[in-house]
């Protein structure tokens, strides 16, 4: 089991004195046409943030990005990283005029096709659900499942955008997550409902590495959420993780 954070470089100093494993970057900022690359002695698995500020995947302005994808899988192998993370709500927000059920098949597509290239290169790439709040494409876990699945595929969950779209009515831990996880994920990023780094007894976080456990899941579990400002702070959160271990 690999814990870290989804952090600047900078912020590896700080996670590994707590006791952290690693810290997985934005594939667009390190490994893009203008990335910056990895100092020596960081230790990168995985990615997020996969195309840049901007990108737009449909529509009069989108362009076909195949070839920079396929020099950021490059250039992300060499590195050692062997799991990207596709989220890129700006560029996969459903163009004018068309449907986001139609943008959903289009993204899925998409990905599938870079799919071909990462795994040659030995890389996963696992989208993830968004939230309505930031999306309109691809909000639900279960519906990037079952697309990613019938090109096969797989998913990253995002705790914080599942929560959001929760329904307030259901109250209890373990039973919903046991109906959202209707599949597994291949890799996990955890945040609180409010987007806060996990907290010991936070009863929605615990209730899924409880489940997570019971599936034997043994991927990668990412903190996306603020840093907090204390080194006691950070040691906190990380006493809160072995939960998962």
């Amino acid at each position: 089991m690999v814990i870290g954070w989804c952090a600047g470089l900078e912020a590896w100093p700080r996670l590994r004195d707590a006791g952290f494993d690693a810290v997985e970057v934005g594939a667009a900022a390190t490994f893009g046409d203008d990335g910056l690359g990895l100092p020596p002695g960081v230790p990168v698995q995985s990615t997020n943030l996969f195309l840049p500020g901007g990108a737009r995947l449909y529509g009069p302005d989108s362009r076909d990005w195949g070839p920079y994808v396929r020099r950021m899988i490059r250039r992300a192998a060499e590195a050692g990283v062997t799991m990207m993370v596709v989220g890129s709500g700006g560029a996969r927000r459903a163009a004018d005029g068309q449907t986001p059920a139609d943008a959903e098949v289009a993204f899925a597509d998409l990905v599938a096709g870079w799919q071909v290239d990462a795994r040659a290169a030995g890389i996963t790439l696992a989208p993830e659900p968004l939230n309505h709040r930031e999306c309109d494409v691809m909000v639900l876990y279960s519906r990037l499942t079952q697309l990613m699945a019938e090109r096969g595929g797989q998913v990253t969950l995002d705790s914080y955008h599942s929560l959001v779209e929760r329904d307030p009515a259901q109250l209890d831990p373990s039973a919903y997550w046991t109906k959202e996880l209707t599949q597994m994920p291949v890799h996990i990023h955890l945040s609180s409902a409010d987007r806060l780094a996990p907290a010991p007894g936070d009863p929605w976080l615990e209730a899924l590495a409880r489940l997570m456990k019971s599936r034997s899941y043994n991927g990668r579990v990412m903190v996306e959420a603020a840093l907090p400002e204390t080194p006691e702070a950070l040691r906190t959160t990380r006493e809160a993780l072995r939960v998962w271990e």
